[in-house]
C-alpha cells in the first residue's frame, strides 16, 4: 500500500478515536464532525488509490459513488452513510440553532466505525 494511503487511513483512525473521546465527554456536535472526517479520510484514500484527487467534499462524494457504489465495489449503504454523516456534520458545524442529540452523534460514530472497517477490508483484499 502506498505511503499516502497509509497516512490517510491513519488520519481516519485518529479522527475516529477523537470522535469516540468526544462522545465519551458528551460533545455531540464534535462527535458528529470528527466521525464525518474519519469517513472523509477513508474516501480520500480510496480515491487516491484510483489516482483521483477531488477538490471538494461534494466532488469526493460524487467520485466515490461513481467508482465504488455504481461499480458494486462498495454496497449502497456506504453512500447513504456518507450523505447522512456529511449533512449531520454540516448542521453541527454551521447551524447554531441545531441541537444534535446523543442518538445523532452515535449514528455518525457507528457509520464512521463501519466505514473505516469496510475501507480496511477493501485494501486488505486488494493487497492479497
Amino acid at each position: 500500500m502506498e505511503r499516502e494511503i497509509e497516512t490517510m487511513l491513519e488520519r481516519a483512525e485518529e479522527a475516529l478515536a477523537a470522535s469516540q473521546h468526544l462522545h465519551n465527554q458528551e460533545f455531540w456536535e464534535d462527535t458528529a464532525s470528527r466521525s464525518y472526517y474519519s469517513i472523509y479520510h477513508c474516501l480520500q484514500a480510496l480515491l487516491f488509490d484510483l489516482d483521483i484527487r477531488p477538490k471538494s467534499h461534494q466532488g469526493c462524494h460524487r467520485m466515490f459513488h461513481k467508482h465504488y457504489i455504481l461499480t458494486s465495489v462498495f454496497e449502497e449503504k456506504y453512500g447513504s452513510m456518507i450523505i447522512v454523516s456529511f449533512e449531520t456534520r454540516q448542521r453541527s458545524d454551521y447551524d447554531y440553532s441545531s441541537d444534535l442529540t446523543k442518538a445523532d452523534a452515535e449514528k455518525c460514530l457507528t457509520f464512521a466505525k463501519e466505514f473505516l472497517d469496510r475501507t480496511k477490508l477493501h485494501f486488505s483484499q486488494k493487497n492479497n
